[in-house]
């Protein structure tokens, strides 16, 4: 958000919030916020990039997200969906195609168990001109974030001193 550009313009007021959890389930960037609250965001392998696709994010819980997205180019796009503002652990996603427009995949649809986590991604292809429907449901949970060690901090006093910390 701060590097390739901003969703917002300074001076000008432009409702971003909704267009923010709309994309990304949550609301990522605003003044005076410490901390982001988005589910999720996103890269594209090129040739495709954020314009390729129409995201929508009805649904976003800590424990379960729905997300329907339009390939709007004429070939597959290979994107990699990086989880933010939910639970570690097993997630179940089910992958579908929606025909009709009411946001269901209909017909076929491919269930997976992935690992679903700040430190990972989930590599998605999306058909050319089709929405695909991604449900996603937290079914076996993880270590929560705040018991994990801080990999940036030495674990004792005595390393700190080695490492001449102190």
């Amino acid at each position: 958000m701060n590097t390739e550009g901003s969703m917002w313009i300074d001076r000008i007021d432009l409702p971003y919030g909704e267009l923010q959890r709309a994309r990304l389930g949550g609301i990522a960037l605003v003044r005076n916020s410490l901390f982001p609250g988005h589910a999720v965001s996103w890269t594209f392998e090129p040739p495709a990039s954020e314009e390729s696709v129409a995201i929508l994010i009805p649904n976003a819980t800590p424990q379960s997200l729905k997300i329907v997205v339009y390939n709007l180019s004429q070939t597959e796009v290979k994107a990699n969906l990086k989880p933010w503002d939910v639970e570690p652990g097993q997630w179940e996603l089910v992958q579908g195609v929606d025909q009709n427009g009411d946001d269901v995949a209909d017909g076929a649809t491919t269930t997976t168990t992935v690992e679903f986590e700040r430190s990972g991604t989930i590599g998605l292809t999306l058909p050319p001109r089709v929405s695909t429907v991604l449900s996603l449901k937290l079914v076996a949970k993880g270590i929560p974030y705040w018991a994990r060690p801080d990999l940036g901090f030495p674990g004792t006093i005595s390393s700190c001193r080695e490492a001449k910390f102190l």
